[in-house]
């Protein structure tokens, strides 16, 4: 379903992938006199919510996929589902979070992973 620095998570559940894209202007827009607004577009951002359902994971599984997606670096190259095949982007984890659902002596289960990537640069820019 999808797959961070070419390693592929075919065996992770997905409950949920929410994609979302943004329209950025450049610093030259704005309002003209004449209150007609001027773009500067400078391309297309995508951006992709995923909500990961660990049940099928070993704990150590989890623990090392966890690690990937909250190490401290600029980005990664992912590719997620894109209208009827993939895309290929290069893109920055804003964020993430997950829930403590039971909490054992030697096991601890977490569950609803949710990871928000952002697109670094246009995936589309202006012809």
């Amino acid at each position: 379903m999808f797959s961070i620095d070419g390693v592929t998570y075919d065996g992770v559940l997905v409950s949920s992938l929410r994609r979302s894209f943004e329209i950025r202007d450049g610093q030259n827009s704005g309002t003209a006199q004449s209150g007609k607004t001027i773009r500067d577009i400078t391309g297309t951002y995508f951006a992709y919510e995923l909500t990961i359902d660990a049940s099928l994971l070993t704990p150590d599984e989890y623990d090392s996929l966890y690690e990937v997606l909250c190490a401290p670096v600029a980005s990664h190259n992912v590719v997620f589902p894109y209208g009827q095949t993939t895309y290929q982007f290069e893109a920055e984890i804003l964020d993430g979070s997950d829930d403590l659902i039971l909490c054992e002596p030697d096991y601890n289960h977490w569950e609803e992973l949710t990871i928000t990537f952002q697109a670094r640069k246009p995936n589309r820019v202006p012809i």
